[in-house]
Order: structure tokens, then C-alpha cells, then sequence
């Protein structure tokens, strides 16, 4: 059984602070998509979809720059503790 599984991919690992400052150096024009991916080391297409969400939003405070992982779930709350709560029981 693996004990430490070694990330294979660094999705989701840019903090929301990060992204934010990136996305708001673009809309500002104070730099460009490119300049802002390479300085802030995030992916330009993420990138892009955050200063598209910034223009596009009447209230561009309001955006949120985390990702939203809850579409990928497979589960819902009720039924992981659910599924918890049966593993953990003694099967003999």
C-alpha cells in the first residue's frame, strides 16, 4: 500500500492570492497575459479564464479565484460518511 503519493500533476496548487494579483496586473494593464503568467509562474490559459471572469463580472470584487473541484466529486457529503462509516465497521 502507498503510503505518500507523489503528486503527478500541479493542478490546483497556485494559491488564490497569486491568481488574483496575476488576473489584476493584466486588467490593470500593467502587464500583459504573458508577462503575468511567467512572473506570477501560473499557466497563461488559467490565467486568461480569471481576467476574462474579472471583465465580464458587474462586480469585479466579487470574483472568486479558487477553483470549483466540486463538480469533479463523485460523492456527496452524506454519501462519503456513509461509505465511511461502513469501512470502519468490523466485517468478521
Amino acid at each position: 500500500m502507498v503510503r505518500n503519493r507523489a503528486r503527478k500533476t500541479s493542478i490546483g496548487t497556485t494559491s488564490a492570492e497569486v491568481m488574483e494579483a496575476a488576473a489584476r496586473a493584466v486588467v490593470s494593464r500593467e502587464k500583459s497575459l504573458h508577462e503575468a503568467a511567467l512572473e506570477y509562474a501560473v499557466r497563461k490559459t488559467t490565467l486568461f479564464r480569471y481576467v476574462a471572469k474579472v471583465k465580464t463580472s458587474s462586480d469585479p470584487t466579487s470574483v472568486s479565484f479558487r477553483p470549483h473541484y466540486e463538480v469533479r466529486r463523485i460523492f456527496s457529503d452524506s454519501e462519503e460518511r456513509m461509505l465511511l462509516d461502513y469501512l470502519l465497521t468490523d466485517q468478521n
